[in-house]
This record gives structure tokens, sequence and C-alpha cells, in this order.
């Protein structure tokens, strides 16, 4: 991950949350944990920020769009939450973030397409708008 001397602020999907309080109660991962123990992480749920069901229809990237297996458009929800975490990440000027990959209003590196069937190396909406806005965004998969 990074060193502590440069994370001033990080922000984390919540999708996390049980994983590192597990990870906290283990001691498995020590960056992460001391992190968290000095206050530097930010849980977020683009999903809920976009007022998106949770569970919901698997969804993908197509043609710059967020559709469902049955053809809804989640676009504009999609774009309220990525614009969402980056309103809460501005004010703290957060330049590093974790992120869920395989997730289209979220993810880093791959997203699903093809609903499952395919992975592509893209970054889903609210990693384009962080590393747009100059944060290092790394996936889950990469933790």
């Amino acid at each position: 991950l990074w060193t502590l001397k440069k994370v001033k602020k990080i922000l984390v999907s919540a999708f996390f949350s049980e994983l590192i309080v597990s990870m906290m109660a283990q001691n498995v991962n020590k960056t992460v944990c001391s992190l968290i123990d000095k206050g530097h992480v930010i849980l977020v749920c683009p999903k809920q920020l976009g007022r998106l069901s949770t569970p919901r229809s698997a969804s993908e990237i197509y043609d710059g769009k967020v559709v469902t297996k049955e053809g809804l458009d989640l676009t504009r929800k999609c774009v309220k939450a990525s614009r969402g975490v980056l309103k809460i990440a501005k004010p703290y000027n957060v330049k590093k973030a974790i992120l869920k990959s395989r997730n289209p209003s979220c993810g880093r590196a791959k997203y699903m397409a093809d609903f499952f069937s395919l992975l592509k190396n893209d970054a889903g909406f609210t990693a384009k708008l962080l590393m747009d806005d100059g944060a290092q965004v790394i996936s889950s998969d990469e933790i």
C-alpha cells in the first residue's frame, strides 16, 4: 500500500468495513490497521450515495453507460454517486483510495462486462473521477 508518513486521509470502499474489522481483530495487514487506528480511513459507498439498491441486479459499463442485465440505465445514479464521493474527498484533500474492483459504479482495474463472462481492464465511474482529480486508486484485488 502506502507508507503512513505520506498518507493523510484515504478513501476506502465501505464494502470492506467487515473485512477491515476482521483484519484489525486478527492484525492481518499492519499497514491498513495502522491507517484505521490513526484515523486516516474514510469509508464511502458510491452505490448508497447514488441511491442504488443493495443488492441490485448485475450491471456493466456498455458504450459509456451503466446498464443492468435487464436493460435499466443506471448511469445518472452512478454519476451522482461518483460526484458524491469526490465531494467527500475534496475537503480532506484525499489523494489515495482503495475501491472495490469488478464494480462499474466504483471499481478500479477491472470491471464486469458481458455480465460476468468477461473482465475489462478499465475503471468504474468513481475511480475515474478520483483519478481525474489526481488521486491514486488501487483495487480490492491489489490489497
